[in-house]
């Protein structure tokens, strides 16, 4: 009877060891689905299809303003 005890103890214990384990691969495997966000500042920026130009970021999206690269552009 007592070898019966410690066999159904061993078990449980390992029972959750396993759970323990698996939480922890979980918890690790879910944080690395996030990635970071990289905020892109407003500006002016070489342009992709001719890099004789640049083109108006606006913060959230490509606007249609383009112009020579290097005539003294500002922002906005």
């Amino acid at each position: 009877m007592a070898l019966s005890v410690i066999v159904a103890f061993i078990v449980f214990v390992s029972t959750i060891i396993v759970g323990v384990v698996l939480l922890i691969v979980k918890a690790s495997k879910s944080s690395n689905k996030t990635s970071p966000v990289q905020m892109v500042v407003p500006g002016w920026y070489p342009g992709v299809n001719d890099p004789r130009f640049v083109r108006w970021y606006d913060g959230r999206q490509w606007t249609d303003r383009i112009q020579p690269r290097g005539t003294g552009t500002t922002a906005g």
